[in-house]
């Protein structure tokens, strides 16, 4: 299993060395991430599909990446890279991971403001940005069913998150 910061290098350094590969990355890959007024109507589906069109020129990961922000389109390329490289590689596509004793709880900020005593918390879009998320170990039963069901999962990616996204003003 290989997460995702250096995919892209890791997977050309494990070519030849692994027949079989796993990988987590994120959803930033669709069309729409973070720029919604490209879909008509306006802002991406929820939860998105893994067929859904991704920021390139036709869609696919065979198209030219074209997303206003770099690194999006390094992670689209590094997408192409795993499976030129390792066609029958499954690759997990994750939201904002969360988990009890996580490094990095989401919810930290909030509750600091509420212990300092501030009464209003200023939410952008009026708090009605969805927040694509998933429990720990919900997102790991879903690498082990794709282990367990090797023959079906080869070649494949999957979209992996809680069941409802929440806005951001349901989550404060």
């Amino acid at each position: 299993f290989v997460m995702y910061g250096r995919l892209r290098m890791i997977v050309s350094v494990l070519k030849e060395r692994v027949k079989r590969l796993f990988t987590v990355g994120g959803l930033a890959v669709y069309k729409g991430f973070a720029i919604p007024e490209v879909l008509s109507p306006e802002g991406m589906l929820v939860p998105q599909r893994e067929y859904s069109e991704i920021s390139t020129s036709n869609g696919t990961l065979e198209g030219k990446p074209n997303h206003p922000n770099v690194k999006i389109n390094r992670i689209i390329d590094t997408e192409r890279v795993l499976f030129d490289i390792f066609p029958f590689a499954t690759h997990f596509r994750y939201p904002w991971v969360y988990a009890e004793n996580s490094m990095a709880i989401h919810e930290y900020c909030i509750v600091k403001r509420v212990l300092d005593g501030r009464k209003h918390i200023i939410l952008p879009d009026g708090g009605l940005t969805l927040y694509s998320r998933g429990y720990a170990r919900n997102l790991v039963h879903a690498m082990m069913l794709a282990l367990d069901k090797e023959e079906i999962s080869r070649g494949e990616t999957y979209n992996v998150a809680d069941e409802q996204t929440l806005t951001l003003k349901q989550i404060v």
